[in-house]
């Protein structure tokens, strides 16, 4: 009980990291300095380019989730089974690298076009880019455990060491 609650809260850890290290950025150079969409064209971004790009980021995001926690059962299975076969052959199935380069571009751009957005009081974009910026780190986080079973943290020390060759 006590390992799993440690891989979990380490699997949060980074996230609430980034999180504070984005709204601390914020605070001190975009709300300080007054750098921020000026009022006419920030609707056209909270409005139009945010949620589109968010959009296309979920769809991605959601399909390749999806795809890893199929692998990740699969995974689980063989481990229950001692099925050495069938974990072989799924054990070197990743996520392309086109596909987290797409990912971790449209988060790049989710957050800053976040960063840009003004905010009258620090509290509300302090709160606003943690937000983003956790939960864009959570799901790479979560996707890259779940996408490698030599390395994630769910099962990795379950695994056989005769598997790893």
């Amino acid at each position: 009980m006590a390992n799993g609650l440690r891989t979990h809260l380490g699997l949060l850890m980074g996230p609430a990291v980034v999180g504070s290290m984005i709204s601390l950025m914020w605070y001190h150079v975009f709300f300080t300095f007054d750098w921020h969409f000026q009022e006419t064209d920030e609707s056209a971004f909270t409005d139009t380019v945010i949620p589109i790009i968010a959009m296309f980021h979920a769809i991605v995001a959601g399909h390749i989730l999806n795809k890893v926690w199929e692998e990740y059962k699969v995974v689980r299975r063989c481990l229950r089974d001692k099925d050495k076969d069938t974990f072989l052959r799924c054990r070197d199935d990743r996520i392309p690298i086109a596909i987290h380069l797409l990912l971790g571009s449209m988060s790049v751009v989710i957050q800053v076009l976040t960063l840009l957005v003004h905010f009258e009081k620090p509290f509300a974009g302090i709160a606003a880019n943690f937000s983003v910026a956790f939960v864009l780190t959570l799901y790479w986080k979560v996707a890259t455990n779940l996408d490698n079973p030599l390395r994630g943290a769910w099962y990795k020390d379950q695994i056989p060491k005769e598997w790893f060759e």
